[in-house]
């Protein structure tokens, strides 16, 4: 069987080559390193793993539960964003202007988004959220639209 590529290219047919090959693996490699966009809550403060359980108490009294899974935790200046999940209830998203040990979340978002963008979240945010950091606004909405099984 003969080769499909010459041996013998001209130079400049073999640096389009070589492009083409780097530009196709490259491709190759994105589809495994996942995806290209950032997560919108990258650069956010996490929680410790040692203030979680802690916190996770608080929420399920303030939420009149019995059990809460805090998923993820984040903060911005004062305020502080919870993802959380109960027995009892959808996907969760918690937010709080203040420390969730001494205060009540301001307000949540639940329930799976299908019927709305990243864009009208954001908009609910910032009318039920009036001064949250816009980091933190921008994580809820990115966050909210992810497929999420609880």
């Amino acid at each position: 069987m003969a080769p499909l590529i010459p041996k013998r290219l001209p130079a400049r047919a073999g640096v389009a080559l070589r492009s083409a090959q780097s530009y196709l693996l490259g491709g190759i490699a994105a589809l495994f390193a996942g995806p290209v966009w950032a997560n919108a809550c990258d650069g956010l403060t996490p929680y410790q793993d040692t203030q979680v359980p802690a916190v996770a108490a608080a929420v399920a009294r303030q939420l009149h539960v019995n059990r809460v899974n805090i998923r993820q935790a984040y903060r911005s200046d004062d305020w502080s964003l919870l993802y959380v999940v109960t027995d009892e209830m959808d996907q969760t998203f918690l937010l709080y202007s203040d420390d969730p040990l001494t205060s009540r979340y301001l307000t949540l978002w639940g329930g799976v988004p299908e019927d709305y963008t990243e864009e009208q979240i954001l908009d609910w945010t910032h009318s039920n959220a009036p001064g949250i950091p816009e980091p933190l606004a921008q994580c809820l909405a990115w966050a909210a639209r992810q497929d999420r099984t609880p």
